[in-house]
């Protein structure tokens, strides 16, 4: 996953900051705001984990003690898909 992270999502923000001409001359910058991006991507997972229920599994005796969460399970199936339609909305020039 994290390949597929880098070669989906860091690596062409990269190149489309590098060719906006914003961070520096030769884009020696364009770094810096995936960098930030994939670091508030990190802070929303973190937070996401902190404040959605847990699922509805006993950690210790691996037994189900109930259903899951429909918020978790929506989540579970958005969150990931975010940043790629993201990505693909500015490829297209939809931003």
């Amino acid at each position: 996953m994290i390949a597929a992270s880098y070669w989906s999502l860091l690596a062409p923000a990269i190149e489309f900051a590098e060719q906006s001409g914003l961070y520096g001359d030769q884009g020696q910058w364009a770094f810096l705001p995936v960098s930030v991006g994939f670091l508030l991507g990190g802070a929303f997972v973190f937070g996401a984990d902190r404040m959605l229920p847990k699922s509805a599994f006993d950690t210790v005796n691996h037994v189900q003690v109930g259903h899951p969460s429909p918020s978790l399970l929506g989540a579970s199936f958005l969150v990931p898909l975010l940043p790629s339609n993201v990505a693909a909305r500015r490829r297209s020039g939809h931003a």
